[in-house]
């Protein structure tokens, strides 16, 4: 389990990193894999597919800028707050020249975090419940339903992975150099 790996691991940020590389290929394996099925225009257009298709279309989009913004952002971040703990930085009487943005950075997780289920939710809410039921004509639906089953799996352990690691050892290292104030 992802928080079992967090846990033994004694180096945070760089978990991070190899936690969401393999994230971003997927993303992008399964963003080739819908296109391929979305192009060959197999899938009966009714009200409920095209919602969903729609949807799952648009949690690509949106994990490809939910990932992006913690590869340039918050892993520089994260090395950054590291090295101001280890040197004992005061931001309650510094310059304020470093001009982090520190409650910026929690704030875009956690609002991260409360999009991307709310996606999820409504993705559920409009999938076809038993894949097992589907015709024939309905194969190219079940595939789209497979990659984004695979999909979710992984972004719900990253939204695990992000509220309950990430955004407290974010908050802990700004406690420590003072930045919470």
């Amino acid at each position: 389990m992802l928080h079992q790996t967090v846990s033994s691991n004694n180096n945070i940020i760089e978990f991070i990193n190899t936690s969401y590389q393999p994230l971003l290929q997927e993303i992008e394996e399964n963003r080739q894999g819908l296109l391929t099925i979305f192009n060959k225009n197999t899938i009966k257009a009714t009200a409920d597919n095209n919602l969903y298709l729609s949807l799952a279309s648009k949690l690509i989009e949106e994990l490809n800028t939910m990932l992006s913004y913690r590869q340039e952002t918050v892993i520089p971040y994260l090395h950054t707050l590291a090295k101001k703990v280890a040197e004992g930085h005061n931001c309650s009487s510094c310059s304020g020249k470093c001009n982090l943005p520190h409650q910026t950075i929690v704030q875009m997780l956690m609002d991260d975090i409360t999009k991307t289920r709310e996606h999820l939710y409504r993705m559920y809410k409009v999938a076809k419940p038993n894949l097992f039921e589907l015709q024939t004509d309905q194969l190219d639906y079940k595939a789209v339903r497979i990659i984004m089953h695979s999909l979710e799996l992984n972004v719900l352990q990253l939204l695990f992975f992000d509220e309950y690691e990430l955004i407290n050892y974010t908050k802990d290292g700004q406690v420590q150099i003072y930045a919470h104030a």
